[in-house]
């Protein structure tokens, strides 16, 4: 059985594949994703509903009117509750 440490160094150590992108005001940003999530999940969690969301507020100014540059996207984990998107790390 492998210590609590050791299998986060594992998952730490694994490949990333990059092969997602979406538009973020006029440019295209990279998404990258844990070797362990399959690339048709990964598309899941970003073309979801929530995260599509995320994206529209980003795009808009802060209160203090300060805007967010997000230049990728790193997805950990995606949970799914069915066939549909729950949590997105």
């Amino acid at each position: 059985m492998k210590s609590v440490f050791s299998c986060l160094a594992d998952e730490k150590m694994a490949p990333k594949a990059a092969s997602l992108t979406f538009q973020f005001r006029e440019k295209i940003v990279p998404v990258t994703f844990h070797a362990s999530i399959a690339p048709e999940v990964a598309k899941m969690a970003t073309t979801c509903e929530p995260f599509q969301t995320w994206v529209k507020n980003c795009e808009q100014p802060s209160t203090d009117g300060r805007m967010i540059d997000i230049r990728s996207v790193e997805i950990q984990s995606v949970d799914l509750f069915g066939k549909r998107v729950g949590f997105v790390k």
